[in-house]
């Protein structure tokens, strides 16, 4: 197949480190790559305990171009690959080998072989893990429950690993243990909120909530039209309005000591819609127990053919910035989504 054979050019030269001319290495961004283990759906292959599945793994390569209005003669291409890594362990260091990968969008893994790197059994476990790229460190992931078996009661864990682009191989740099949050806030801000006015809604785990023209059954709905959810969500868009950040405060469940799991979605609405969210300085700040991290619009990513140039008379703008995931026992997982789409009116935000 064609595209086996552009994998193995691409591939082969990205291992060498030296795709562009000059001897300007490879870039590996996982900023934006997600995974899991054998727990999660995978009908590509099947993967062990000890592997893990990491997919939209980016590589960015520069190449000399002949372009008299390239000031450089420099361009930036990307290609995307899922991949898998097994669990090694050599003397004291446990690391992540890379095994197999694939171009993103086909359907078959190829395996690829490393002669002279050490791989001992490790008793590192990813059945059950997820992985989350660092979106301040390009090179970073973020891997979710993991745990080490060891006799009868095993140990879980979280870990960052960083990619290291000689060996292939993903190292961990830091393990710890989560803290279950408490509150999850959550603020939206933007520049000239008199010219412009964004809208901050968050939908939720509600069991039992009916269905309504504002949500979908067993769903919250938060935004300005219904600012509160039993007391456990609620929404504070200040006195007066337009003149300060929005923002959505999430309290653990009395009964269950932690955050009610679920999938909860953050979602941004353009509601005076005259200007695209990505030029309006718009900014989601997430402070989860003592994790802060900020999300800002992502550019000419959209769906619908909604443009920054021009905006419909009908239909309005959103951003979707990301998913938390909160587990059965309280952990929160931050899943980016940043993309675009459109709504008929506040209301349809889901």
């Amino acid at each position: 197949m064609k595209y086996q054979f552009y994998f193995f050019i691409i591939l082969s030269l990205f291992l060498n480190g030296s795709y562009a001319q000059n001897n300007i290495p490879p870039v590996v961004d996982l900023q934006y790559s997600t995974g899991f283990g054998n727990a999660f759906i995978n009908n590509n292959r099947i993967l062990s305990d000890n592997e893990l599945q990491i997919n939209n793994v980016l590589i960015r390569t520069k190449h000399e171009i002949d372009d008299p209005f390239n000031v450089n003669n420099i361009m930036w291409g990307q290609t995307a690959f899922d991949v898998i890594f097994k669990a090694c362990r050599f003397e004291q260091t446990e690391y992540l080998l890379f095994t197999h990968s694939r171009l993103s969008g086909t359907v078959d893994f190829i395996p690829f072989y490393q002669e002279g790197v050490p791989c001992s059994y490790s008793n590192l476990n990813f059945s059950i893990a997820q992985i989350i790229g660092i979106e301040a460190n390009h090179n970073g992931l973020q891997i979710y429950d993991i745990h080490r078996n060891i006799g009868m009661n095993p140990d879980y864990f979280d870990a960052i690993f960083e990619f290291n682009l000689e060996s292939l191989i993903l190292e961990s740099k830091w393990e710890y243990q989560t803290i279950i949050p408490q509150t999850v806030n959550i603020s939206l801000n933007w520049s000239d909120k008199l010219v412009h006015d964004l809208d901050l809604h968050l939908t939720g785990p509600a069991p039992k909530n009916p269905i309504s023209y504002r949500n979908v059954s067993d769903r919250f709905h938060i935004y300005f039209a219904d600012k509160n959810y039993k007391n456990l969500v609620s929404l504070d868009i200040g006195e007066f309005g337009r003149t300060q950040a929005e923002t959505i405060t999430i309290l653990s469940h009395q009964e269950l000591q932690h955050l009610e799991p679920g999938s909860y979605l953050v979602t941004v609405h353009n509601f005076t819609n005259n200007e695209s969210i990505e030029l309006l300085g718009a900014t989601i700040q997430l402070q989860i127990g003592d994790i802060s991290r900020t999300f800002t619009p992502p550019a000419k990513i959209r769906l619908n053919n909604f443009s920054s140039e021009k905006t419909s008379d009908i239909y309005s703008e959103i951003w979707v910035v990301c998913e938390l995931q909160v587990t059965d026992i309280g952990k929160v997982i931050i899943i980016p989504v940043q993309k675009y789409d459109s709504v008929l009116s506040p209301s349809n935000v889901r």
